[in-house]
């Protein structure tokens, strides 16, 4: 969060001066997996460039299924579980040195995911959520589409701490417009 906090420090005192393209702000939508589930996940990230190799960024997401080996081992076949997680990561991408202009990167950042899951037993329902910490890895390819556009196809592997969540896979497809 001290990530995020900064960053909007910066944007903030950055606003006053002249629009280079040093910042951004995207959204994305793709398909979202772990133990078995599959399902949606959407959000939207901003970011900006400290220097031409690297730069911070913050994102927020929904993933609206997402599997947990402890609900699904505790059930087996006799009940059914749905589990969402509303993540937010601040962090870190550096990009590739490359001749051309599509542009690779590695990211890496930390937050929290609230996450939220329903299980139901003989017609009987129990919810519960829980926030825990995460990490994510991953990368992408900036590839422009405008003088201020970009498309942004990438994957991040996200791990949420709490007993049972194991890994998150996100694959996502992302339209920015940098200012």
């Amino acid at each position: 969060m001290a990530i995020v906090g900064l960053m909007l420090l910066a944007a903030g005192n950055a606003s006053a001066q002249s629009a280079d393209g040093t910042r951004y702000v995207q959204g994305y939508g793709g398909l979202g997996f772990s133990s078995g589930e599959t399902g949606a996940v959407l959000g939207g990230e901003f970011g900006m460039a400290l220097n031409e190799r690297l730069s911070v960024y913050g994102t927020v997401g929904q993933f609206f299924a997402i599997g947990s080996d402890e609900l699904d081992d505790l059930c087996g076949s006799d009940c059914d579980t749905d589990m969402k997680a509303l993540f937010v990561i601040g962090g870190v991408k550096y990009a590739f040195p490359t001749s051309g202009t599509i542009r690779p990167y590695a990211a890496g950042g930390l937050g929290f995911a609230r996450t939220s899951f329903n299980l139901e037993v003989n017609g009987r329902e129990f919810d519960e959520s829980a926030t825990n910490g995460v990490l994510e890895l991953g990368g992408g390819i900036d590839v422009p589409v405008g003088q201020q556009t970009k498309i942004d196809p990438g994957y991040r592997l996200m791990k949420i701490f709490e007993d049972g969540a194991g890994v998150a896979h996100r694959v996502y497809v992302g339209f920015g417009v940098s200012f």
